[in-house]
């Protein structure tokens, strides 16, 4: 096993983050991880998830295919979806340490992931569905709608694609990340 880059196959995959503050209240949010040599997780400035990280160095890697779930933990603090420092249902998740790493572009710091323990509750056959891409991409871009307002053709556009492709659970989650950024 090599730690936390074993289950990655891709550059950057998409995971969810819970993290505690100083107080050990919880939070959970969407977390890109870049697989480059190390595992690594930008973090922007700003985001709770930075700043429980910077006061606990700590972080749970969630892994789950429900994208309800990412909507909701991007959209708002995701702490009903955690239990025990980590993602209630989550498919499996991994507990890391968090060392920051001397690199800050625009507005986003990097951390790098060391593996401390794991438990992987399920393995799946994998599908790729378009829809849940799309889902993943609409709520990337209305997470930035409020600073890049040149992504809403690009965020219209997945939330089209998440419904025409995906199944029941992408087409609520989609509805849902239109409620968010609506209103």
């Amino acid at each position: 096993m090599e730690g936390l880059k074993d289950l990655l196959d891709a550059r950057i995959t998409e995971t969810v983050a819970t993290t505690r503050d100083g107080n050990g209240e919880s939070n959970a949010a969407p977390m890109g991880l870049v697989r480059d040599g190390d595992v690594y997780a930008r973090l922007w400035e700003g985001s709770t998830t930075l700043e429980n990280v910077r006061a606990t160095n700590q972080v749970v890697v969630n892994f789950t295919r429900d994208p309800v779930v990412y909507v909701e933990t991007a959209m708002d603090d995701g702490s009903g979806f955690v239990v025990d420092g980590r993602l209630r249902d989550a498919d499996g998740w991994i507990r890391c340490d968090a060392e920051s790493v001397e690199e800050k572009r625009d507005e986003v710091t990097r951390w790098r992931l060391t593996e401390r323990e794991r438990n992987v509750e399920e393995r799946i056959l994998p599908t790729h569905s378009r829809g849940f891409a799309s889902v993943i991409e609409a709520t990337v871009h209305a997470t930035r709608l409020s600073f890049k307002p040149e992504l809403r053709e690009l965020y219209e556009h997945h939330i089209d694609v998440a419904r025409k492709c995906g199944g029941e659970r992408e087409r609520e989650a989609v509805d849902r990340l239109v409620e968010h950024v609506e209103g």
